[in-house]
């Protein structure tokens, strides 16, 4: 499992007709099955948030870390406001995801993923 199986996961997702729901699966497999020991799946809706930012450029766009998420990225930092956040290009550097960023920018005209 590595890169290889990363690209195979996001080469799905671009060819699933439920893209949404492809993404998900691929990134819960991703996670799962790519690293020791795994992340947890509690990881899948901010990496996807991660990615979507990264497809429109906003790669400084900071994700929320829900506190119940456990390990927490090391490059995560409070904001002004009191949130654990990380910067969603350095979460899709952290989970090696940069595949499915162009999972995602070639989704269907609709912008549905």
């Amino acid at each position: 499992m590595g890169l290889i199986s990363t690209i195979g996961f996001a080469e799905s997702v671009a060819e699933a007709e439920d893209k949404g729901k492809a993404l998900r699966s691929a990134l819960y497999a991703h996670l799962t099955g790519n690293f020791y020991p795994p992340l947890p799946a509690a990881y899948v809706p901010l990496l996807d948030e991660a990615i979507r930012n990264c497809a429109e450029g906003e790669y400084r766009a900071l994700v929320t870390i829900p506190d119940d998420v456990d390990p927490k990225p090391r490059a995560a930092a409070y904001d002004g406001f009191g949130a654990l956040c990380v910067e969603s290009g350095v979460l899709v550097d952290i989970c090696r995801a940069e595949p499915f960023i162009n999972a995602y920018l070639y989704a269907d005209d609709d912008g549905e993923v």
